[in-house]
């Protein structure tokens, strides 16, 4: 069983094994590492080519680098930025799953846009869905359909109120 957890504000993840004993400390650790610096300064091509051999901390490296382009692409589709860091963490999770059918024959960038952009559109398409209740049939284990519906406009009596008052107040 494989369990991810993104952090956003410091672009952290964590992706364990069941044998694993690894843990954000234990990252946070690493990131000293002078292994970790290694990573930090290859170009994405190579990083992704680590990722796609396992490398988790190329993976990561690439979380770090692209999450807050990435986390905006999905904020200007689903408008909700709780939503938007939700479906960003499943598009990294897809894309760790897939990276090993990535080809390289598009930028790195341009193939995750495309993840994110598909997760954010199956969340509204998802969202969108509605149920309706027609007014004329009866609710089930209901026998009649009974609807109370609200006017917000003012009741006859404060429509004649509000009128005299008016009608007073122009004659004076």
């Amino acid at each position: 069983i494989v369990i991810y957890h993104l952090n956003f504000r410091h672009c952290l993840v964590k992706i364990a094994h069941r044998d694993s004993g690894w843990t954000l400390e234990g990252r946070a650790k690493m990131q000293n590492n002078s292994e970790t610096e290694g990573v930090k300064s290859l170009a994405d091509t190579e990083l992704v080519r680590l990722a796609q051999q396992g490398s988790e901390r190329a993976f990561g490296e690439l979380m770090g680098r692209h999450s807050r382009g990435m986390l905006q692409i999905a904020v200007s589709i689903l408008r909700d930025k709780q939503e938007a860091e939700d479906e960003l963490q499943n598009a990294w999770w897809k894309a760790w799953q897939h990276i090993s059918s990535f080809e390289g024959e598009s930028r790195f960038t341009t193939w995750l846009t495309r993840i994110v952009i598909n997760q954010s559109l199956m969340r509204l398409r998802q969202t969108r869905r509605a149920r309706f209740l027609y007014m004329d049939a009866p609710a089930p284990g209901e026998e009649r359909v009974s609807f109370e519906l609200r006017d917000g406009g003012d009741s006859p009596e404060q429509g004649l109120g509000r009128r005299e008052v008016t009608d007073l107040v122009r004659r004076e």
